[in-house]
């Protein structure tokens, strides 16, 4: 019996299977890229676990301590709108992007050990760590979605759950005493990044179905703020 493409009676990630022989089951999958982003989100909240230790060492207002936590938020925002304007996420792989994200996060959250007490530079690298990991967590989302067509919205919440943990990593390690310097907690926050990107590129196949998305338009975001249900959550 012989098979071609326009065979509708066998399911549409059929080929791509066959091409990709050692493709993962989407639980794999999603195993893969939970632990990748639990990992690599730990670099999020570095210095919010360690912010007494740099007030006192630096000196620091709590002025000062509050826009250190706040710039990687305000680093995430303008990341995940060059992103989506840009359509990275489509225009490229996202699993290279999610790997080339995570490292960078690791290296500008390490930079902030050798950069110690120069506050605008710090500013400046806890924004870009930020602006890192929208190359992270949204992109893993899309991953996910790229592996479920059924399912999707349970193996999102799973990836949710991982990134909540991972956020919180860095005050696990710093309370039950395994990184007690601050310069231990964000050096070892980074190599913890560097691990999820190695899990992606090393363990992790390409998802077998592509997901059509909706295009970013700046047009719309006036509407979206004239909707006060919507400005409201």
């Amino acid at each position: 019996m012989f098979v071609t493409k326009d065979d509708t009676s066998l399911p549409n990630n059929y080929f791509a299977r066959k091409r990709k022989p050692g493709t993962k089951s989407p639980w794999v999958a999603l195993a893969l890229i939970s632990i990748a982003e639990l990992l690599t989100m730990s670099v999020w909240f570095s210095t919010s676990a360690v912010a007494g230790s740099l007030a006192q060492t630096w000196h620091l207002s709590s002025s000062s301590a509050i826009w250190l936590t706040t710039a990687v938020q305000w680093g995430f925002v303008i990341g995940a709108l060059i992103s989506a304007s840009l359509a990275l996420p489509d225009r490229l792989s996202p699993r290279h992007l999610l790997i080339v994200s995570a490292i960078v996060a690791a290296v500008t959250n390490s930079l902030f050990v050798l950069e110690a007490r120069h506050l605008v530079v710090e500013f400046i690298l806890r924004a870009l760590t930020g602006a890192s990991l929208a190359g992270v967590y949204p992109v893993a989302v899309q991953m996910v979605s790229r592996w479920f067509s059924k399912g999707r919205g349970t193996a999102i919440g799973i990836l949710i759950g991982a990134l909540t943990l991972g956020s919180a990593l860095p005050h696990l390690l710093l309370g039950i005493g395994v990184l007690k310097q601050w310069q231990a907690l964000m050096i070892g926050s980074s190599l913890l990044a560097v691990f999820g990107a190695a899990i992606v590129l090393f363990l992790l196949s390409d998802a077998p179905n592509a997901v059509s998305l909706p295009r970013f338009e700046w047009g719309s975001l006036g509407t979206v703020i004239r909707n006060r249900p919507v400005m409201l959550v």
